[in-house]
């Protein structure tokens, strides 16, 4: 008995479901694949990102502390540790370590461009993905009321007020379906670039701090 309920629930959610999306015609299909898709790069994405989080103060302390001590072996070694986009930038400036400041920041700034490529993956598409959505449920509300209109030349005399409503509406389904892909893609989208540009940030103010603590008077590393 369980098991025959829920395959009437799940039929009760498949059978609507499916003709909703009959109504909202071949654009709607469209839609919903794009959703899909925005919705895998999402998680895919903030995933990433949650584990490129690391404390940018915390990560200096800890490498002034070795270079005070005049071991840069152990701040590589702390870099390594830590394994993230932003310990990686300074490693590669830590590995020039005996050259002059401009090496130094071209060193980290080369490092940094290709954790910028890493982060920026599938970005391009999902903003894509938040401009055009509304694009293809305009255009499937376009052609459903051009079907509808056709279906009212062909029928004229016997064309009621319900008939041209129930048209109109699964016409505008597909426009909801678009509205409602593209406005949390949007969202996604602006909120990695956000992210993206803290990194950048982050990796200037870090080539300074760096710079500045290799400069410092003392012994040589």
């Amino acid at each position: 008995m369980p098991s025959l309920r829920g395959e009437k629930t799940m039929l009760n959610f498949v059978n609507p479901a499916l003709d909703f999306m009959e109504k909202g015609g071949v654009m709607l299909y469209t839609i919903v694949f794009a959703s899909w898709i925005a919705i895998a790069i999402i998680i895919e994405r903030f995933w990433s990102f949650q584990r490129m989080n690391v404390q940018r103060k915390k990560l200096m302390a800890n490498i002034g502390a070795s270079l005070k001590r005049k071991k840069v072996i152990e701040a590589i070694s702390v870099c390594d540790k830590i394994s993230r986009p932003l310990s990686r930038v300074v490693k590669a400036g830590l590995l020039r370590h005996d050259r002059g400041k401009a090496e130094i920041k071209e060193a980290m700034q080369e490092a940094g461009q290709e954790e910028l490529t890493n982060l920026e993956r599938y970005l391009p598409i999902l903003g894509t993905l938040a401009y055009v959505t509304p694009l293809l449920g305009f255009l499937g509300t376009v052609m459903g009321m051009i079907r509808v209109f056709m279906e009212i030349q062909k029928e004229v005399e016997f064309a009621t007020a319900a008939s041209l409503a129930g048209g109109i509406w699964e016409a505008l389904i597909s426009t909801a379906a678009g509205l409602v892909v593209a406005i949390p893609a949007l969202i996604a989208y602006n909120y990695f670039v956000g992210r993206v540009d803290g990194f950048l940030m982050d990796v200037e103010g870090t080539a300074v701090d760096l710079v500045n603590l290799l400069s410092m008077p003392g012994e040589e590393l």
